[in-house]
């Protein structure tokens, strides 16, 4: 199979990733290739995904098929062959599993809790391993020494993809629905009640470095000399906004500017009212 230059492509969609490889390789159902030319393929294709995610979500390719093609020199594996399962019921599958289950990017499980996740989701006779794989991202060479007991926790979601319009969305929504404002002040159970509230399968670190603002190093310190966190520090407004904010408050409020006095009880009062427009 001979492969051809790829041009600058954004991919909304796994299946957009797929169907522009496919033309563009010219590739067809039941196709056969070789370890080396899967690697070319993932290094022009995968993006983030790892070399087993790439084979299983864009080649439908399973784990066990990159094992041989790995261990047994010259063997080839079929590609593009239909998996057991829809994409759709693997979303639900996966969907579910982040609503239910409590994990986040990067959470520690062991293969009992593994089983245990197994046991409540894995519906539409997925296995084991692909449930691992496409469901929770573990690999097929961790989950082997997972399974076998030779690694006694391992993450998850570790591969899942963040989609930077995603968090803007959920950044702003927080903002709104809480409230929040630049260089608030929080508590280290306030930070906890809205990590349980927002974060969703954001790990700890993401939601504070990219929802609040806190630095991870800074929220450790916080919470071993019981202190508040500063959040919102990297939001920057403009003059034009600023003006337009301080016209606001003078009209609305019959302020005197440059001739009125005001405690810093009345200045957090105008800031609640204005945090209720």
């Amino acid at each position: 199979m001979r492969l051809s230059l790829q041009k600058n492509v954004n991919y909304k969609t796994v299946q957009d990733r797929r169907k522009y490889m496919i033309q563009t390789e010219k590739l067809h159902i039941q196709d056969s290739i070789s370890y080396e030319a899967f690697l070319e393929l993932h290094r022009k294709y995968g993006g983030r995904f790892s070399l087993k995610q790439f084979a299983y979500e864009v080649l439908n390719i399973n784990a066990h098929a990159v094992g041989d093609m790995i261990s047994i020199k010259g063997k080839e594996s079929i590609i593009l062959r239909p998996h057991a399962q829809k994409r759709n019921e693997i979303a639900k599958i996966k969907s579910a599993v982040i609503k239910g289950s409590g994990l986040h990017i990067g959470s520690q499980i062991s293969y009992q809790e593994f089983q245990e996740i197994y046991k409540k989701y894995g519906k539409y006779d997925i296995d084991e391993r692909d449930f691992a794989l496409r469901i929770l991202g573990i690999t097929n060479d961790v989950f082997v020494r997972f399974k076998a007991g030779r690694r006694p926790k391992t993450g998850v979601f570790s591969t899942f993809p963040i989609d930077a319009k995603k968090i803007s969305a959920l950044r702003e929504k927080v903002i709104l629905a809480e409230n929040l404002y630049i260089d608030q002040t929080i508590s280290n159970e306030r930070f906890q009640e809205l990590y349980d509230k927002y974060a969703g399968i954001l790990s700890e670190e993401l939601f504070a470095e990219e929802i609040l603002d806190i630095n991870m190093e800074s929220l450790r310190q916080a919470r071993r000399r019981n202190m508040n966190n500063i959040i919102l520090t990297g939001i920057e407004l403009s003059e034009k906004y600023v003006k337009a904010l301080q016209r606001q408050i003078i009209n609305e409020n019959g302020i005197q500017p440059n001739n009125q006095l005001m405690s810093l009880g009345e200045i957090n009062e105008l800031r609640k009212n204005m945090l209720q427009c």
